[in-house]
């Protein structure tokens, strides 16, 4: 079920939900307004000649920190940057919440999330934002600017401690974006999944040759 602002006010003031701050005026019929940091990670090309997707990313990205003399961070044509929320986000365990954009923004042609959307229950942080330019000219980004809005959902059954959210961001309430933790399915204790793929399809998870 999908809360409306009144449950989202009630939500807060009983802290089943957090948004830190809270702007004013940032509660809407369904949602609530979220705002752009003032930290980015950008990929250095330079540095990249192919991103390999079982290797930490860090590295090849650089962090930008919009300032006195820098206040405003330029997305030029059909490039990609890591934002970040202002505001901190999340639940209890008996709701979740869905990050989603601003129609207004996305018919100027940013999109502010590539596909990952769902905050899991229970989990509180600064989200990341995927920025993205679709247009031929770059687009200019203000720090504290509304960037997304959130949506916030009741659980029909909440989870407990056991089922919580306990993935690669788990913990995590940064203020800077955090760049892709992907490589870390690959670590052995997480990556059970590579060992069910060679066992149904018959192949030595070592040599990947037919056993």
């Amino acid at each position: 079920m999908r809360l409306s602002a009144i449950d989202i006010k009630k939500g807060l003031k009983d802290k089943s939900i957090v948004v830190n701050p809270l702007f004013p005026n940032a509660t809407q019929p369904a949602t609530v307004d979220l705002h752009l940091g003032r930290h980015f990670l950008i990929f250095q090309p330079s540095n990249l000649k192919s991103l390999d997707l079982t290797a930490p990313m860090e590295e090849y990205m650089k962090e930008v920190t919009l300032n006195k003399e820098h206040k405003e961070f330029v997305l030029h044509p059909h490039k990609f940057a890591l934002g970040i929320t202002e505001e901190l986000v999340g639940t209890d365990l008996a709701h979740c919440c869905k990050i989603d954009g601003i129609s207004s923004l996305a018919r100027a042609g940013l999109f502010v999330h590539i596909t990952a959307s769902n905050i899991n229950p229970g989990h509180k942080l600064h989200v990341t934002l995927e920025l993205f330019n679709a247009l031929e000219v770059p687009i200019s980004l203000h720090w504290g600017m509304p960037i997304a809005q959130m949506e916030f959902y009741k659980l029909q059954t909440p989870l407990t401690d056991k089922h919580a959210y306990k993935g690669h961001f788990a913990g995590t309430s940064k203020k800077s974006p955090t760049a892709s933790q992907y490589f870390k399915n690959y670590t052995p204790e997480k990556s059970e999944w590579i060992d069910f793929m060679c066992k149904i399809h018959g192949i030595n998870p070592t040599t990947f040759e037919k056993v």
